[in-house]
């Protein structure tokens, strides 16, 4: 078929494409991203020529990009002029289509003509079409993916489809100038739930008000991501998070003749690899967990209707939920009382929205105290790297109530150290502090099973006799492979 010119089976072409991807083993359910977005088509006009109609789309570059990492799952809407040959492209990478609406009407489509330098663009054309009715479904395949990638489209469809998921490791998305400038509120409350951001360098300084990107994106993640890209065209992109930041250059290229969807191309394959590299094998690591200096001997736990929580005043972190959680929690047991501390961009919004019993204590240096003056430490994560938190209330004798993000169930052991429930899931959050805090027996037997267990798992000297096994084994590995190495190198020099 592929000799004759024609596109072939493409239920055998996605079979290809993921045993050439995966070294024959198919991908699994746990690492696949589903994709939301616009298939489209572009009319195109640059330096180098021009063309009046050809597939476009951001969910079409991003799908197309990230099939080469990852099994693919497209979410968008096309009219009756959406061709089979386009269809069959997008099945022949593997990307599912379930989730591809077909209704009656005409494809959106957009044409521009670039500038000389290619990095600017003047918008000829905006049609619609079906998009402008576009309300995503998810099917109920989709719902379970690990990894999601909202592109360009209505923040509150954005909101709507990241309620839709169950079980996400990882979601983020796109947006626009137009969406900054006319619908910023509800653009403000649908990032606030995403992991990451991706947006160019010009609509970072639109959605911050600085002009000093650095300045910029420190504002961009107080708004909810934990992770904000920049993309930056020619002169790449930069990665920033609260403590660091990373820059790379662009790739230049000795011929560009269109850069229509490189953004889009440079997200999918942002995803796609990281939903691809969560399928290593677990043989492949070694983790070292952090470590933690021994304190004196706790006091033993005070009431166990005392609740605490400790952590920056940000979207990911939580606090609302567990004020929510709290309040229900409350109308049974009205004794429970809750201290927060921390500082951070939600500092007025979610003392205005505290229930009686909250007292909010602001930055707290050393924190161990407010640890000690209570019986639980709840860590209400929405995500997380590791959970120091959990590890610092451990070692001060506390138990935990934690949800089941990052590396919180491996520092609480769910039934005997403490509580694990599932992420942003209010009612069981409220559940297990009422059952927690009726237990003052409990509460004891928790927190004393916390203590031993980190120092005995979680010491600063495990941590340190763990990087040093590391070392070991790398110099040990690499000595037995020397002489091979030094033998082969011999035997070409005979030769």
């Amino acid at each position: 078929d592929r000799q004759n010119g024609e596109i072939g089976n493409p239920t055998n072409q996605a079979c290809d494409h993921y045993l050439h991807l995966n070294g024959a083993i198919h991908y699994n359910q746990k690492m696949s991203l589903v994709v939301v977005g616009s298939v489209a088509y572009d009319g195109v006009e640059t330096p180098h020529g021009r063309v009046e109609r050809m597939l476009g789309g951001a969910a079409t570059y991003i799908s197309l990009a990230a099939s080469y990492f990852t099994q693919t799952r497209i979410v968008a809407v096309g009219g009756d002029d959406f061709a089979s040959e386009d269809e069959d492209l997008l099945a022949g990478h593997g990307i599912d289509l379930e989730g591809l609406q077909r209704v009656p009407g005409k494809c959106f489509f957009w044409a521009g003509k670039y500038t000389d330098d290619m990095n600017d663009r003047v918008t000829l054309t905006t049609e619609l079409n079906v998009f402008a009715n576009f309300q995503p479904k998810l099917p109920e395949s989709y719902r379970a993916a690990r990894y999601l990638l909202l592109g360009n489209i209505q923040p509150a469809l954005q909101r709507d489809v990241r309620s839709q998921m169950t079980h996400l490791r990882l979601a983020g998305g796109d947006t626009m100038n137009y969406w900054i400038h006319d619908h910023r509120e509800e653009l403000l409350k649908t990032i606030r739930g995403w992991d990451f951001l991706l947006i160019n360098d010009h609509e970072a300084r639109m959605l911050s008000g600085e002009t000093h990107l650095r300045k910029a994106a420190n504002k961009i993640l107080d708004m909810g991501p934990h992770t904000l890209v920049i993309k930056r065209g020619e002169f790449g992109a930069m990665l920033f998070r609260q403590d660091s930041y990373f820059i790379v250059p662009g790739y230049l290229l000795d011929d560009i003749f269109d850069p229509t969807g490189a953004g889009d191309c440079f997200a999918g394959g942002f995803i796609g690899y990281l939903a691809r590299t969560e399928g290593f094998r677990e043989s492949d690591f070694t983790v070292v967990h952090y470590g933690i200096d021994a304190g004196p001997e706790p006091p033993p736990p005070p009431a166990s209707t005392r609740l605490a929580a400790v952590g920056r005043l940000i979207p990911i972190k939580g606090f609302d939920l567990l004020l929510r959680a709290f309040a229900q929690a409350r109308a049974e047991l009205p004794e429970l009382t809750l201290e927060l501390a921390g500082a951070g961009p939600l500092d007025a919004e979610l003392r205005a929205g505290a229930p009686d019993g909250v007292t909010f204590l602001g930055r707290v240096a050393p924190v161990a105290e407010v640890y000690e003056r209570n019986a639980i430490v709840v860590v209400p994560s929405r995500g997380e790297g590791f959970g120091m938190v959990a590890l610092e209330a451990a070692e001060r004798g506390r138990a935990a109530i934690v949800s089941d993000v990052g590396g919180l169930p491996e520092i609480v052991a769910d039934g005997e150290t403490g509580t694990v429930v599932p992420a942003e899931d209010v009612e069981s959050l409220a559940r297990a502090i009422v059952v927690l805090a009726r237990d003052d027996e409990l509460v004891r037997a928790y927190g004393a099973a916390a203590r031993r267990r980190a120092l005995d798992q979680f010491s600063a000297e495990t941590a340190a006799d763990g990087v040093e096994r590391v070392y070991r084994d790398l110099l040990h590995s690499h000595s037995i492979a020397a002489p091979a190495s030094n033998a082969s190198t011999k035997s070409n020099e005979m030769r």
